[in-house]
């Protein structure tokens, strides 16, 4: 059983970053997308975050017309398990800190913006709709985001590291995003 587990995180973690990311790269973003289609439409962060979950076949279901925080939606997509505050501390901390993690993949919420990170084979990858030039979907080097370094809170929660997400997960149980979190 925990070895199907594992299996199942890393195959949800890399259909994620792998497989479906890089179709999106380039998609416009918006303070109003909600695109379901990579590459056509616009799309804001908070959905591309969404979308890359349906896409890898988690049931995520939103309410119409909720726009959830960045931090709710980690809380919620990752079950208040594995995550991490950073709160108020240095670029050059929170990236310190960030060895302490292992290798996989993370969602990361801002001040006012989400995004995925990857640890992996050495290297540290932010993956977001980027509300500055080139204002589209990209994959950028995190010790050089300006977005993670003027943020002065971040909530970093694993994707890639937890049986309890997987169980809820694989259950096929809707997850519910709305005004009564």
């Amino acid at each position: 059983e925990e070895l199907i587990e594992r299996e199942a995180l890393r195959f949800i973690s890399s259909s994620i970053y792998d497989s479906l990311a890089p179709y999106w790269l380039g998609t416009k973003f918006s303070k109003t997308g909600n695109t379901k289609y990579p590459g056509i439409g616009l799309v804001t962060p908070e959905h591309f975050v969404i979308q890359l979950f349906l896409d890898a076949g988690l049931q995520v279901k939103v309410e119409p017309e909720f726009n959830p925080k960045p931090i709710d939606l980690v809380e919620i997509l990752l079950f208040d398990r594995n995550i991490f505050h950073y709160d108020n501390i240095s670029m050059i901390s929170f990236l310190q800190d960030l060895n302490q993690n292992g290798v996989g993949l993370y969602l990361l919420a801002l001040d006012s913006h989400i995004g995925f990170v990857s640890l992996q084979g050495g290297q540290r990858k932010f993956l977001h709709a980027s509300p500055t030039n080139p204002f589209c979907v990209v994959k950028e080097d995190l010790e050089n985001s300006k977005i993670i370094a003027q943020s002065k809170n971040r909530t970093l929660g694993s994707i890639s590291g937890s049986s309890e997400q997987i169980k809820v997960w694989l259950s096929n149980e809707p997850i519910k995003i709305d005004a009564a979190m």
